[in-house]
């Protein structure tokens, strides 16, 4: 009895032993390929998670700068930075190392500005209330490719400057009580309507005025304090008596910080009692203040 063919065991085609290669070259290469593939795939998961914690250590160090006091913001082309009793210190050695590979550099740098108060690259004048942070890392990749990357940003001292573009303006800065006191004087004098400075860094400067009212009457003199200010016969411009809504170049008043100055002896032309007037004060800046409508008593 016979179980095998004498044929089972005869030497194949050639053709078939090239197929076999064939097969096996192919079959390898694409083993190959999915192994490349997975370690291209880990080494990018790798240099992503690099980039990540540069872009942390970035952030963190603006953050930090950010946080220090303005006053403690010294000017230095290469600085670090040291965690101490829950505060961020800014110290003068750099680059920092901050984890393997990684390395941060932070800078605090003048700026200024021109006339208008815009920041400018060159000329202009230094800006004591603000400063440029910026906040660099470098690191290299698994492929010792060197990478960078910057963050900045612009630090004001907006809450208590020291130079003139983040003052507030005159008129920010004045008051006029009007309703508690205004009353008129034999019904055609205008009294204690006081006047004062709000703010306590520097003096402002009233330059000009106008008063409105809803009757015939011409103003004739205006009075601040002790001080004649305006008037037909001057000081003051436009001379003569003047109707209501002209604008009185007064003879400039300046009103100090925390000094209560009283709007005296505003006489006017006519029986005003009863009136419904304005004020407006123009400072020396440009800017004004107007009080709603209102009647003094009297």
């Amino acid at each position: 009895m016979r179980f095998f063919s004498h044929n089972f065991f005869k030497r194949k085609p050639s053709g078939f032993i090239l197929l076999e290669v064939l097969l096996s070259v192919g079959l390898l290469a694409l083993i190959l390929s999915v192994l490349g593939g997975i370690v291209n795939v880990s080494g990018g998961v790798s240099r992503g998670g690099q980039s990540i914690r540069a872009a942390w250590a970035a952030q963190e160090g603006l953050r930090a700068l950010q946080s220090v006091s303005f006053a403690d913001l010294t000017t230095t082309a290469v600085g670090s930075l040291s965690f101490s009793n829950n505060r961020w210190l800014l110290g003068a050695s750099a680059p920092q190392t901050i984890t393997t590979g990684i390395t941060r550099t932070v800078r605090v740098k003048d700026v200024n500005r021109n006339a208008s108060c815009q920041i400018v690259s060159s000329g202009g004048t230094l800006d004591p209330d603000s400063k440029t942070l910026e906040s660099d890392v470098a690191w290299i990749d698994l492929a010792g490719r060197t990478h960078a990357m910057t963050f900045s940003t612009l630090r004001t001292r907006w809450d208590d400057p020291q130079g003139s573009c983040f003052q507030p303006s005159q008129a920010n800065c004045s008051n006029i009580d009007y309703l508690t006191n205004g009353q008129w004087f034999g019904g055609k004098q205008l009294r204690t309507v006081y006047f004062s400075n709000t703010c306590s860094g520097a003096p402002i400067v009233i330059d000009k005025m106008i008063f409105t009212w809803d009757n015939g009457s011409e103003i004739e003199q205006v009075f601040i304090g002790s001080n004649k200010v305006w008037s037909q016969a001057g000081p003051g411009t436009p001379s003569g008596d003047q109707e209501s809504g002209t604008i009185l170049d007064i003879q400039n008043f300046t009103l100090n910080p925390g000094v209560e100055y009283e709007l005296n002896k505003t006489q006017f032309e006519d029986q005003m009692s009863g009136s419904t007037i304005t004020i407006t004060l123009i400072f020396a800046d440009g800017t004004s203040f107007t009080t709603p409508p209102f009647v003094p008593s009297g």
